[in-house]
């Protein structure tokens, strides 16, 4: 069989009576007679009486009066933020900038084509720094230079010079740098 009461006249019928029930166990804690609760709005009412005889011991309906805290809906109530201590920032040691970019050597020639007896000069950048290349130059023939040391800077730059003679075979020349795993070359010509 079904009720004719919808869901919230259920509730509100349950809410009135638990509110009779701790009502009841509050009066009957403080020793007052008897207590009549209803729920507004809805027909169906609850009464519960309590004896009004002093107790020197508390009363098993005590422990019942904690339900409201169970069953009672209630706002929340705001709560102030755990006060937190306030830590003076620390500074991370300072270190050296990184070393830039490895990049890769280069080298021009200045000019790229001459006439006997010009020198030429070679410049070269993105080398590893303060490391010395050593220079060889081979010509047409297939002689090649003596080894000269080029002094590569700080910044990875260096200048190196060749000179040509009256007497030097015209064509391609090839000058060497290299130290170690780098080498690079440049074409230059003699004409």
């Amino acid at each position: 069989m079904r009720h004719s009461r919808g869901v919230s006249g259920t509730r509100s019928f349950v809410r009135g009576s638990l509110a009779a029930l701790v009502l009841a166990a509050s009066a009957g804690a403080c020793g007052t007679g008897s207590l009549e609760a209803g729920s507004a709005g809805s027909s169906p009412s609850a009464s519960a009486s309590v004896a009004a005889t002093p107790s020197p011991t508390p009363l098993p309906s005590a422990t019942v009066a904690a339900a409201p805290t169970i069953l009672v809906t209630a706002s929340p109530v705001p709560t102030a933020a755990p006060a937190t201590a306030t830590v003076a920032p620390t500074t991370a040691p300072t270190q050296p900038p990184p070393p830039p970019p490895a990049s890769t050597p280069i080298v021009k020639a200045v000019p790229m084509t001459g006439t006997r007896g010009t020198t030429f000069v070679f410049q070269l950048a993105g080398f590893p720094a303060s490391v010395d290349m050593v220079m060889t130059v081979t010509g047409p023939d297939g002689k090649t230079s003596a080894p000269t040391v080029v002094p590569i800077a700080a910044n990875g730059a260096g200048l190196a010079t060749y000179a040509t003679k009256l007497s030097d075979p015209t064509g391609a020349y090839i000058a060497v740098f290299k130290n170690g795993g780098v080498v690079v070359q440049i074409v230059f010509q003699l004409v």
